[in-house]
């Protein structure tokens, strides 16, 4: 899968500025030395890179052809149901892309609406079968995330029966957009910022 991006993202990212910007990306991902580590390991970050860079591929052929076809916002959905099955980060685009799905030239298509409802309602299969299965078994739909705040904070020499280790829903809620803030890195910043002056380059 670490190899098998590079199609995806190449294509991913000619759809989105042009063949010159794709070509570079794609060599700079090929030779970029995390990614070429993470590539050897049996962890999740690899395959979550590869099914997201996939589904928003398909989502973004939906978004910039003229035709609409309901194909493209289904497999992009399956994709994303597949990152959701690797990694917690998933989740976040599912609301993300729905809203984006109904969004053009910065107004809202009505005519989009039954492609946003079908993408929010292939692309939530396995968080809310993960989530009835976590409550019907251990009576936690975040059970997943309770076990790893438990077995963290055990193994740092706290009281495992702290009220703590167990808050509230919503604080469960917040955990993710919290932890996305908490990754971010001079790289990941300066990343941004190159996409955002992109776009507005590519938009003007």
């Amino acid at each position: 899968l670490g190899v098998l991006i590079i199609f995806p993202y190449y294509y991913l990212v000619k759809l989105l500025f042009d063949k010159r910007v794709a070509m570079i990306s794609t060599l700079i991902l090929a030779f970029f030395s995390i990614h070429i580590q993470y590539s050897t390991y049996s962890m999740s970050e690899v395959p979550f890179a590869f099914f997201l860079i996939t589904s928003l591929y398909f989502f973004f052929k939906f978004k910039k052809s003229t035709d609409k076809r309901l194909i493209d916002i289904i497999v992009s959905a399956i994709f994303l149901n597949m990152a959701s099955m690797t990694r917690y980060e998933g989740w976040l685009f599912i609301p993300l892309l729905t809203v984006f799905a109904v969004i053009e030239n910065k107004s809202v298509k009505k005519e989009y609406l039954k492609y946003s409802l079908i993408f929010l309602i292939v692309a939530l299969i396995f968080p809310i079968s993960w989530m009835v299965g976590n409550y019907h078994l251990y009576g936690d739909a975040f059970y997943g995330q309770t076990w790893s705040d438990k077995w963290i904070k055990t193994n740092t020499m706290l009281n495992p029966d702290s009220p703590w280790l167990n808050p509230p829903f919503y604080q469960k809620l917040t955990t993710w957009p919290g932890a996305v803030l908490h990754i971010l890195n001079i790289i990941s910043i300066f990343a941004g910022i190159g996409l955002l002056i992109s776009l507005i380059k590519k938009k003007s």
